[in-house]
């Protein structure tokens, strides 16, 4: 169920909501969506909401955080190397490390050299990192997210986007589309990450996105 939105964006919008629960810090927060909802997007657009009043605000996608370049296509959930991801970016982004951190990690099989570290100086309090992607309430990510969005977009849409994108096949029961479809089930499934989010929006037109509500008793 959906509820119309004031005059202020949807992204200005998320943006106080999460102030009210964290207003000031060093915060990571999850943007999530499955493969098409336009999470990368939709964490852009916040984070440039977030900025508004002068917050230090940078943006990384957890695909950036593969255990090889070859898994970069993967759609399981195998495919993110958590500990590169806490060890590159949580820990010394949180602990304010004066070496800085990494928005991507560092490549595993012998191409460029890695990312260069991001920076975010110690005596500056309020400092985001929005991170974007699928699977991000999966267990071994579960305390990572001071606040977290859950983007819905309808399965059709979804895979038409994919396939308009990658070339695929945008039917959602083909058969090529079989290994995302399990992984995408199976974490549904699981993790239950709808009802982890701190917010839930319907992005299905992703430049009019809705903030839903959702029963789940």
């Amino acid at each position: 169920m959906a509820r119309p939105s004031s005059d202020r964006s949807i992204w200005q919008q998320l943006r106080d909501e999460m102030r009210a629960h964290n207003p000031r810090g060093r915060l990571i927060l999850g943007v999530e969506g499955e493969a098409g909802s336009g999470a990368a997007e939709f964490a852009a657009r916040l984070a440039d909401a977030i900025a508004e009043d002068g917050t230090r605000v940078f943006q990384a996608p957890i695909d950036g955080f593969r255990r090889s370049a070859a898994d970069a296509a993967a759609p399981g959930l195998d495919a993110t190397d958590v500990a590169a991801f806490r060890g590159d970016l949580v820990d010394p982004f949180r602990s304010a490390d004066p070496a800085g951190f990494r928005l991507a990690a560092g490549p595993s099989d012998g191409d460029a050299g890695a990312p260069a570290l991001a920076h975010a100086p110690s005596a500056v309090d309020d400092v985001v990192v929005i991170v974007d992607g699928a699977f991000l309430q999966r267990p071994e990510l579960r305390g990572v997210w001071n606040w977290s969005v859950w983007l819905d977009v309808p399965l059709d849409i979804r895979y038409a986007r994919i396939a308009a994108a990658d070339g695929g096949d945008p039917d959602p029961a083909a058969p090529g589309n079989a290994v995302r479809r399990r992984a995408e089930e199976r974490y549904l499934r699981e993790a239950r990450p709808r009802a982890s989010a701190s917010a839930i929006v319907d992005a299905t037109d992703p430049d009019a996105p809705v903030r839903a509500f959702w029963d789940f008793c």
